[in-house]
């Protein structure tokens, strides 16, 4: 859900581009001004804890439960307009 919001709130800058990988992906909306510091630094920090939750290392609880409160956060600071709203404004 965080890597759609992500991409779209990038789109809707007018940047269009296939990311590869995260790492990525987080650079551009860095670039793009989209993340800033402290939600950058959780975005980092749940790309490492997603490597290790699909790795053969288990997740413990703790991290799983901050990479779950990285998310909400970073989900609550990217903000993407709704494709309603800016269809109506270009009538």
């Amino acid at each position: 859900m965080t890597e759609l919001r992500l991409r779209r709130a990038l789109l809707l800058r007018g940047i269009a581009r296939h990311f590869d990988n995260p790492r990525k992906l987080i650079d551009a909306v860095s670039h793009a001004g989209i993340v800033r510091e402290p939600a950058l630094g959780l975005l980092h920090d749940m790309r490492r804890q997603w490597g290790i939750a699909v790795s053969t290392e288990p997740l413990g609880k703790e991290a799983a439960d901050a990479a779950l409160n990285a998310a909400r956060h970073v989900l609550a600071t990217v903000a993407v307009e709704d494709a309603a709203k800016n269809n109506k404004r270009a009538a």
